[in-house]
């Protein structure tokens, strides 16, 4: 018996609206999986809600010296999970914060791959601060690393977009390229890398075997 895929896409929509925190989250990237395996999109199972949300990720700021990789981040996790990313500068300031646009299921979805991948890069901050010398080498190879972390994961996406032929399905809608063209600047700051570093290579091999689902499982 053929499996009905489009229904079962809804009654996974059905389970993220669950309160069980750790059942709706599954349930929602479950379905996402299967969408884009079987380039099912989400108005072939219901209604979508096409309103443009704009989503500012309050803890993700960054500048020319601190987490100069969080940018190239979210533009990667943002264009392969039907999103834009922009970024929000206070008058006067420096610092600048990250913003997610898109469809309301998109942009939920696209924040908690985002908070994710977040959590795996800063989490070696202090590794690299307690095994190098000086502040300043620390800091420099946690910058190289976070942009491997980027590179890695680009790859990944890629390659999985080759193989399930993803790509499309998962592509930023034309309604939120217009909005963004429209409403945003696009000022993003640029960074030295050292791509010979060991940081840097470290960093690929961890984007590389990133699995949006391990923080589900855990």
């Amino acid at each position: 018996m053929a499996i009905d895929y489009k229904e079962k896409i809804k009654k996974l929509l059905a389970l993220s609206e669950s309160s069980n925190e750790h059942e709706a989250k599954a349930a929602l990237l479950k379905a996402r999986e299967l969408m884009a395996e079987h380039k099912i999109s989400m108005s072939d199972t219901m209604e979508v809600d096409k309103r443009i949300m704009e989503a500012l990720m309050k803890d993700a700021t960054y500048n020319s010296r601190k987490n100069p990789w969080m940018p190239k981040l979210a533009k990667v996790i943002a264009t392969n999970n039907c999103c834009s990313r922009a970024c929000y500068i206070p008058r006067g300031s420096r610092t600048r914060t990250i913003v997610f646009i898109g469809f309301p299921d998109d942009v939920k979805i696209c924040t908690e791959i985002f908070l994710y991948a977040l959590e795996c890069i800063q989490s070696k901050e202090k590794e690299f601060r307690r095994s190098t010398k000086t502040y300043a080498e620390g800091s420099q190879s946690y910058t190289d690393y976070g942009m491997g972390f980027v590179k890695g994961l680009e790859e990944a996406y890629a390659e999985q977009n080759k193989e399930f032929g993803w790509g499309l399905v998962l592509s930023v809608p034309n309604e939120v390229t217009d909005y963004v063209n429209q409403n945003t600047s696009k000022k993003f700051i640029k960074s030295k890398t050292n791509e010979s570093s060991k940081a840097y290579a470290s960093g690929v091999e961890d984007g590389k075997d990133f699995d949006k689902r391990k923080r589900i499982a855990e």
